[in-house]
Formats: C-alpha cells, sequence, structure tokens
C-alpha cells in the first residue's frame, strides 16, 4: 500500500468519559460528556422539562456503583434516576459541559 493511499474517516463516538462521584448519595457514575442526535430524538419524545432531564441522564450514564438493599447493582433506568435528590441531579448538570447549550 503506497503512502499516498487515503484513510477513510473513522465515525465512533468521541465523547469525553468521566468518573464523578455524587456529593449526596455517594454513587460513582461514569457518564458522557455530550449528546448524540439519537439521545435528543428520544428526549424530544417526553413532554416535561424533568422527564427530559430523566431520560437524557438514563441516556448519558454509562456506568455506576449504584446497588439495591441486596448489594444487587441497579440498572439505570429512569426510576432509578427518579431517586437522586436535587442535589446530585444538580451536581450532574454542573458536570456536564452541554447542558448549557441544551
Amino acid at each position: 500500500m503506497s503512502q499516498a493511499t487515503k484513510t477513510m474517516p473513522i465515525l465512533k463516538d468521541t465523547r469525553e468519559i468521566k468518573n464523578i462521584k455524587l456529593p449526596k448519595c455517594g454513587i460513582t457514575i461514569k457518564i458522557r460528556d455530550g449528546i448524540l442526535a439519537s439521545d435528543i430524538e428520544a428526549v424530544e419524545k417526553e413532554e416535561s422539562e424533568i422527564k427530559q432531564i430523566l431520560v437524557l441522564f438514563t441516556r448519558v450514564i454509562e456506568d455506576w456503583d449504584a446497588t439495591d438493599e441486596k448489594e444487587q447493582k441497579l440498572p439505570i433506568t429512569i426510576d432509578n434516576v427518579n431517586l437522586f435528590g436535587i442535589e446530585d441531579i444538580k451536581f450532574i448538570q454542573d458536570n456536564l459541559s452541554f447542558v448549557k447549550d441544551f
């Protein structure tokens, strides 16, 4: 293969991954700092602003160490994200650079 051969651009998710510890509940989350077109599509389907935020969080949270009383890892769902206190919600928002534009 010659050096003149051009490499095709790679389309991939390039969002930065951040690990943050929520100050109130103590859960550590791995979160992608950015949104994709599919995230916007999912959020726009929701009528209330609160539900939009919850849906968005379920889309950008990649992983967490949240467990139930039996120490079973909880899935990242709207119902579980809905259990965050307002202090933790605000902390997540403050750690996402795109929230100001969204």
